[in-house]
């Protein structure tokens, strides 16, 4: 396969944050992706970490995409800023909110985050802010730079199980034991919308990679998971469960696959299933877990799938094969 210039020359990464503002080259082929460019990048800068690939538009490249996908040319040139930290966000039944070093294991910081036991955290997709979620029926939005708190979201009536932040960080959604789902503006800190479930409590809320839709864990049953339209509040599809290919039981969680054509559900029944969103139809089932599969995600390169489980087990998974790995 030949390079990208023919000359296994690639994309050059700019950053202001470097000195001369030289980051990097790094060479890769038209079919690799963008994740595989931001390893390259990485490695030929020494660099641990570095944040998702821009184009000098501003426009965020998704790590899923090849080369040629993102529309990047023969010597293009793209931004990506170091991390100098990487930590992982962690809520227990003691209110609190703690920060980790995820190299080293330490605790950084502590946050009494709130009134009730914390049911949720999740980081921004630039990192620069963390979303908290508890049983005292709010989210909270923190400054990752100095922890402080930057909004309070009240509205729902019940428990806030899931929160999640939209691609472009300007929206935030929370799913609730009151069976209904909000979008917040987090500027403003106003509800911009409900979307409202049936009977069941909404377990698990993901944005999809456009912003476009979010998908919800329990409706529209409890064995299920549906996508809403943000905006119209219609829902776009919904995930049955039972029958032959459905979950037997109720699903605890839901996520969007980078590419925006798959859905991951895991469920009390102990599987994890993957959905075309085209047909609404169960692909694969990914069986192992010997207890309730409580989370499932994607990498991101939407080659691999990871489940955790009350069995006290995370299992990485193939996506074309459902095979674990």
């Amino acid at each position: 396969e030949t390079p990208v210039d023919g000359e296994a020359n690639c994309g050059t990464a700019t950053s202001s944050t470097i000195v001369g503002n030289f980051l990097a080259e790094a060479h890769v082929y038209r079919s690799d992706t963008v994740l595989d460019l931001r390893k390259a990048l990485s490695d030929a800068a020494g660099i641990a970490h570095l944040s998702q690939i821009s184009d000098l538009t501003g426009k965020v490249l998704a790590d899923h995409l090849s080369i040629e996908a993102a529309g990047l040319q023969m010597h293009s040139e793209v931004t990506a800023t170091p991390i100098s930290e990487v930590v992982i966000a962690s809520g227990s039944a003691d209110c609190e909110v703690w920060i980790w070093d995820a190299e080293a294991g330490a605790c950084l910081d502590r946050l009494r985050a709130h009134e009730e036991p914390v049911l949720c955290t999740k980081f921004s997709p630039q990192g620069r802010m963390l979303a908290s979620s508890a049983a005292d029926s709010t989210a909270k939005i923190w400054s990752v730079e100095d922890r402080s708190c930057l909004a309070v979201l009240c509205g729902h009536a019940d428990w806030i199980n899931s929160v999640a932040f939209a691609p472009d960080e300007r929206s935030v959604a929370t799913s609730s034991m009151d069976c209904s789902v909000k979008v917040w503006d987090t500027e403003t800190q106003a509800c911009t919308a409900t979307l409202q479930g049936r009977v069941s409590p909404l377990f698990s809320v993901d944005f999809s990679p456009d912003g476009r839709s979010v998908i919800a864990a329990g409706a529209p049953t409890a064995m299920g998971a549906q996508i809403f339209d943000v905006r119209s509040g219609q829902t776009v599809r919904a995930l049955e469960g039972g029958g032959e290919t459905g979950h037997q039981d109720n699903v605890l969680c839901a996520s969007f696959g980078p590419d925006g054509l798959l859905a991951l559900t895991g469920c009390q029944d102990k599987t994890a299933k993957l959905w075309d969103l085209g047909s609404g139809t169960c692909m694969r089932t990914l069986e192992g877990h010997s207890d309730t599969v409580t989370s499932a995600s994607f990498s991101p390169d939407g080659k691999k799938a990871v489940t955790g489980s009350h069995d006290r087990s995370v299992r990485l998974w193939e996506v074309a094969t459902a095979e674990c790995t």
